[in-house]
């Protein structure tokens, strides 16, 4: 029969491995979220934009247009018609 601490010993060693291992089992996910409270920061593209066009405004949130008529989303702002660069083009 096993001592008690020992028991103990090995549960604490085989739950600190498996946090050790953790950063390294679970997918990346990148990304920049940038919230103020007047919501105007980074509306200026910078002079060689890299993207920023394809932005738009999408109901609560934003979208991003993928081309071939696609268009990104989250699941929390959905489908829709989005706004473009001043035009808004429908689902």
């Amino acid at each position: 029969m096993h001592d008690r601490s020992q028991c103990r010993r090995w549960r604490v060693m085989a739950v600190a491995g498996l946090l050790a291992l953790g950063p390294w089992t679970m997918p990346l996910a990148r990304a920049v979220l940038i919230q103020t409270a007047t919501g105007t920061d980074n509306t200026t593209p910078p002079a060689d934009d890299p993207g920023w066009a394809a932005v738009g405004v999408r109901g609560i949130g934003n979208g991003v247009y993928l081309g071939d008529r696609w268009v990104l989303t989250v699941a929390h702002v959905g489908a829709g018609g989005i706004v473009l660069d001043g035009t808004t083009y429908l689902a």
